[in-house]
């Protein structure tokens, strides 16, 4: 899977899901090349805009320590990915569906 695919995945329901759900990527490459890089797409930006915008969106917002913060975010999203997935394979377990630990992190994902 290139880096284009996994830009797409947000925005579009074709494309890189279909290549993704046909490579049945094992769950580490999952992390590596879907969970990993989109979780970081949030912290970059939010880092990005307020270390060059911060001041004129709200004054002194720029002499928060977004430092400690944008790894803070990355880090809960992280955590919220396997809360899911751990959480996804629960609930099908209770209602007796047959699903994976692998499927239910990548319904996750």
């Amino acid at each position: 899977m290139n880096i284009s695919l996994i830009l797409q995945l947000p925005f579009t329901q074709e494309g890189g899901w279909q290549q993704l759900r046909r490579e049945r990527p094992s769950l580490n490459a999952l992390i590596l090349r879907v969970v990993l890089p989109l979780s970081l797409l949030p912290p970059v930006m939010l880092h990005y805009a307020i270390y060059r915008h911060g001041d004129a969106l709200l004054p002194g917002l720029a002499d928060r320590p977004w430092a400690i913060i944008a790894p803070a975010l990355f880090t809960a999203e992280l955590l919220t990915f396997l809360v899911m997935g751990w959480l996804i394979h629960g609930v099908a377990r209770a209602h007796r569906l047959r699903l994976s630990h692998r499927d239910a992190y990548f319904l996750a994902a």
